[in-house]
């Protein structure tokens, strides 16, 4: 029983350096210059693994995923990828190259932000749940995308920003 659970440790413990382990997260907050305060939406990533990750796009994302597709239409995955402001120099390019301890920031304007979420359009993040009357963003996460990886790395929106994406939705 020992020599088995030791080997499994060593076995989880080399798997585990090999894994990506991004932090993501969303959130509103201002850049303040000699011209005055910008409110803008936040959208950082930090690289808490062992190993260094590309990051080379992000985007929003509700609803769940489940490969068999029983899930009815108002629960499933819904996705969009967002187009980072380039104008501002404040803004890195992608892909980010995040070595381990890393973390890179972009900013998006936040009214322009919110008026791209306002108006209705076909299979948009939003949707009707049966338990309210107005459309919904169902769990709303933000996400990336590494170079090296099929998969999307998932994090946190704060709940100011979904209220406020909710607010001036007009479907």
């Amino acid at each position: 029983a020992a020599t088995f659970l030791a080997a499994w440790v060593a076995l989880h413990l080399a798997r585990s350096e090999r894994v990506f382990r991004l932090r993501v997260r969303a959130h509103f907050g201002q850049i303040v210059d000699s011209r005055g305060a910008a409110p803008v939406l936040t959208i950082s990533v930090e690289n808490v693994g062992h190993r260094t990750a590309i990051v080379t796009a992000f985007g929003w994302t509700t609803g769940y995923a489940f490969p068999i597709g029983i899930l009815p239409k108002w629960l499933r995955l819904r996705s969009a990828f967002q187009f980072p402001d380039y104008e501002w120099p404040i803004n890195p390019a992608f892909p980010w190259t995040l070595a381990p301890g890393e973390s890179r920031s972009t900013h998006l304007r936040r009214e322009e932000f919110i008026a791209g979420f306002a108006k209705p359009l076909d299979g948009d993040l939003f949707r009707k749940l049966p338990w309210h009357s107005r459309p919904r963003l169902f769990r709303h996460r933000v996400h990336v995308q590494v170079s090296t990886r099929p998969k999307i790395y998932y994090g946190r929106v704060h709940p100011k920003v979904s209220q406020a994406l909710e607010e001036s939705y007009q479907g």
